[in-house]
């Protein structure tokens, strides 16, 4: 798989007199050999956001 991006996610966390962003990056990544096949499934896949955020 070739990595193609990525998607980005920002959560605020407010605490009294402080404020912090906690950034999650989730890589996309594409199959090369699967290019332009669209009966072999997905060809882009992106990491689980769930996993990040928590």
């Amino acid at each position: 798989m070739t990595r193609i991006g990525e998607v980005i996610s920002e959560k605020l966390d407010i605490i009294p007199q402080k404020i912090t962003v906690k950034l999650h990056i989730c890589h996309k990544y594409a199959c090369r050999s699967c290019e332009g096949l669209e009966g072999d499934g997905p060809t882009v896949k992106i990491a689980s956001m769930s996993s990040a955020i928590n």
